[in-house]
Parts: C-alpha cells; sequence; structure tokens
C-alpha cells in the first residue's frame, strides 16, 4: 500500500504536467493517486492506514485526501481500509509538496 512519502513522491512527479496545465487550461484536479495493494497480514495494514490517516487533509489541513471504506474482514472483523486517495486542488497540492524541502515549487 503507498505511504505518505509515496504520495509527495508521485505527486512531484506530476510537477511538470500541472505547470502545463496552467498554461494550456488543461483540468488537472482532482488528481489521483494508486492505493496499491493492502498489505496481506494485519500488522502491516493496522500500522500503514493510520499513518496514511495522520498525514491526510483531514489531519493537517491541506494535502491528500483519504477516503476509507468499512470492510468486513473474515478474521479481523469490520476494517476501515484506504479506497482512494486524491488532491482535490491547487492549494493542497501545493502545500503538499511545499513540505518537502528538497522541491521547489514555483508558485502561479
Amino acid at each position: 500500500m503507498i505511504n505518505p512519502t509515496e504520495i509527495k513522491q508521485k505527486a512531484q512527479r506530476k510537477y511538470p504536467t500541472f505547470l502545463a496545465s496552467t498554461i494550456t487550461g488543461e483540468p488537472f484536479f482532482p488528481l489521483a493517486l494508486p492505493v496499491g495493494k493492502l498489505p496481506k497480514d494485519f500488522a502491516s495494514l493496522n500500522q500503514s492506514v493510520p499513518e496514511l490517516m495522520a498525514q491526510s487533509k483531514d489531519t493537517l489541513g491541506y494535502g491528500y485526501v483519504l477516503e476509507l471504506r468499512t470492510r468486513n474482514h473474515r478474521e479481523h472483523g469490520p476494517q476501515s481500509l484506504p479506497e482512494r486517495i486524491y488532491i482535490e486542488d491547487r492549494d493542497d497540492y501545493l502545500k503538499l509538496l511545499r513540505t518537502d524541502p528538497s522541491i521547489t515549487v514555483i508558485f502561479i
């Protein structure tokens, strides 16, 4: 499953496309990001989901939106698992990129 660091890296790789979209007027948002395969073992899953939630827009006020869906797991009962991850708009995108000091962001 994707983690917050990988989300930032994937968003950073989309930056040239973002800049081009501001010139061409092509829609860029919402920027969907893959959730990836869920871990098979419960311990990894139990660690990954709270980590994603802690770095999401609901917690920080900016960045990516994490949509969870409750699924009934045969062994562990009902679990809230990531179904969709996306960045809603320009401000969230730029703030997310700016939180990484190695990224230079050009504000338009």
